[in-house]
């Protein structure tokens, strides 16, 4: 293994991935986590995922996704993770061979939170890179549509605010700000004074928020879809 390790090391021209024999006993005993270096030629020489390393040291990395997305922030903020993430099957649930995408234990686990609403969301997040943003437990802008706990997709490619936007709650655009202290979404239209205006649903309890367009002010994106959690339960479905 240490043979190994130091091709690997020699591979990627820095003698920091090598491993020494008594690093491999240490961990095969669990008694040492090597660091991150050693760790990967670790990983990539006993072809294991880093994950399941880990989780022999009790630290449940499989579980950040599941943990970014379920625990409900006080404020709206954005939530980062790779498509891959979501398809890292967990390890209390045996061996990952033969695991298809749609049903590891980790999407199970947070469809039976969003019920069927969120496979449109994961279906989309694995065809094109998209931002995700959650919203915070305080915010109610656009109550009771979006319900806070809801997790928005965002496409980044669609950033450009356009005049006087009509229609109805349900088909007006949604797009996703970011200023220098928070996150806010809505009903967003750019006014003539290069001004936008942030509109928040009819029946919520706040207020329309006028925003300077500014180095301070950043157009995240155009809000696609929207993953609500509880949503089978709130309508009613069988």
């Amino acid at each position: 293994m240490e043979r190994a390790c130091s091709e690997i090391a020699d591979t990627l021209a820095d003698p920091g991935f090598k491993v020494s024999d008594s690093l491999v006993r240490n961990v095969e005993r669990k008694s040492l986590l090597p660091g991150a270096k050693k760790l990967y030629c670790l990983c990539r020489a006993y072809q294991i995922s880093p994950f399941e390393v880990y989780s022999w040291y009790g630290i449940p990395f499989e579980r950040l996704l599941q943990d970014r997305i379920l625990e409900l922030p006080q404020r709206t903020a954005l939530v980062t993770f790779d498509v891959t993430e979501a398809l890292v099957p967990s390890f209390s649930g045996g061996d990952s061979a033969g695991v298809r995408a749609d049903t590891t234990g980790l999407i199970e686990e947070l469809a039976s939170q969003w019920g069927e609403s969120l496979a449109p969301f994961l279906l989309c997040c694995a065809q094109k890179r998209f931002l995700f943003g959650k919203v915070g437990k305080d915010d109610l802008f656009l109550y009771p549509l979006v319900l806070p706990g809801s997790l928005l997709v965002i496409d980044p490619a669609q950033r450009e605010v356009e005049a006087y936007q009509q229609g109805s709650y349900w088909t007006r655009p949604i797009y996703f700000l970011e200023l220098t202290n928070e996150y806010l979404f809505g009903y967003c239209e750019r006014l003539s004074s290069d001004r936008l205006l942030l509109t928040p649903h009819a029946d919520s309890p706040a207020r329309a928020r006028e925003i300077e367009v500014s180095d301070e002010l950043t157009i995240i994106g155009r809000v696609v879809s929207i993953a609500i959690p509880g949503i089978d339960r709130l309508i009613g479905t069988p």
